[in-house]
């Protein structure tokens, strides 16, 4: 067996080689960390490129992938990843890790600053065994073992926004060099992160805009449900049927915060856009004119990226202006029970009040009572009133 020198190597061979151990020891590869910079300020400009920007950042720091999270007291909420995170994401939320992470609790207890570049090492500490199951219970399914973090917002909010690069164990941890590295780039990472917050705000600016020109009452959620942004027609409505109370939307009507509070809930979770909700909308009652009808929906792809609080949109719309509505809607609006829809809407189709029993499988009496109180119930004092209401009644 020999060994060649490298200085009987050409440049672009010695390049190979060193980029190739670079590979193998886990070593930043400098020329290309210079280049992921331009990539990082194309994405604050345009924040749909940030999970591929720090793909590129996790490959030229050999690492296996690399995330932004919000660290926040009711736990860590995740901002965007690159694809090479795989399921990690959604496993360190589904179980829980980003309420219980012992890497962020250990920086607390550390009161490290918001310039400092916290690693593996930095954070070890062989008697805490939260590490420990840490590491055999979640990062022990991926191969990973070091990480290198570091605080893209801290300076400028009260929580930090972390960025995050993993590392698969077999690679090795970042070395004193690589921390230098990162240092000296973190005003370039900075820079970005705030123009991408300032991009991101102009567009939830426009987006809730755009339903003022529709004189649609719109509100953008939070993670948490809290109240980001809303329009001038929400605002208008505030005290009328629901209101803001500490950052939240507060239903007025006795009892009605249980559906309010379940709605938002299921647009605001992270899985939102993949799992069915319990319910899209719900009825609001109101001392005076139509009850409200709010729908909720979540926000994905580019509507909610890097750094962008809104997680859900919520549009508030008065009953008589849906051109749908459905059995439940009309039960939180009116209070009206599936009978007296049923009994309405066979005498609105034609039938007589004891066809309408018959079909309905009750006495003529109790038919009877039913309509009498989907009229007292809606207000309507005529059939053909309730013939229109009931005539846009849809699903659900």
């Amino acid at each position: 067996m020999f060994h060649i020198s490298p200085k009987w190597l050409g440049e672009g061979a010695r390049r190979f080689c060193w980029a190739a151990f670079n590979r193998e020891v886990g070593m930043i590869d400098q020329d290309r960390f210079q280049n992921i910079l331009e990539c990082i300020y194309e994405a604050a400009g345009r924040p749909e490129r940030w999970p591929s920007a720090l793909g590129e950042l996790a490959a030229a720091a050999n690492g296996f992938g690399a995330l932004t999270l919000h660290h926040r007291p009711e736990g860590a909420s995740l901002h965007t990843a690159s694809e090479s995170m795989g399921p990690y994401p959604r496993t360190f939320f589904a179980e829980g890790w980003n309420r219980d992470n012992p890497r962020e609790v250990r920086a607390r207890a550390l009161r490290m600053g918001v310039d400092t570049i916290v690693t593996d090492e930095s954070l070890d500490d062989p008697s805490d065994t939260r590490f420990e199951r840490w590491r055999s219970d979640f990062l022990d399914r991926f191969g990973l073992r070091h990480f290198l973090s570091f605080s893209l917002l801290g300076v400028f909010v009260p929580a930090p926004f972390m960025l995050t690069i993993e590392r698969l164990e077999k690679s090795g941890p970042f070395g004193a060099d690589e921390i230098e590295t990162v240092k000296a780039a973190l005003p370039h990472f900075r820079r970005a992160a705030r123009l991408t917050v300032a991009v991101g705000e102009a567009a939830q600016s426009g987006m809730v805009d755009a339903f003022s020109a529709l004189n649609k009452a719109a509100v953008l959620l939070d993670d948490l449900g809290e109240v980001v942004r809303f329009n001038a027609p929400a605002e208008a409505l505030f005290g009328d049927g629901f209101t803001v109370s500490r950052g939240r939307l507060r239903a007025l009507a006795p009892g009605a915060n249980r559906a309010l509070s379940a709605l938002i809930a299921g647009a605001c979770r992270p899985d939102a856009a993949m799992v069915a909700p319990a319910t899209d909308a719900i009825a609001l009652r109101r001392e005076f004119g139509a009850p409200l009808v709010l729908q909720a929906a979540p926000l994905v792809h580019t509507a909610r990226d890097i750094f962008q609080r809104a997680r859900a949109l919520l549009l508030i719309t008065p009953l008589h202006r849906l051109p749908e509505i459905g059995e439940t809607i009309l039960h939180q609006a009116f209070g009206l029970t599936p009978a007296e829809v049923k009994v309405a809407r066979h005498v609105i189709a034609g039938r007589s009040m004891p066809e309408a029993a018959a079909e309905l499988g009750v006495s003529a009496d109790t038919a009877r009572g039913h309509l009498k109180s989907a009229f007292a119930k809606t207000g309507i004092r005529s059939q053909s009133e309730l013939a229109v209401l009931l005539s846009r009644l849809g699903g659900g």
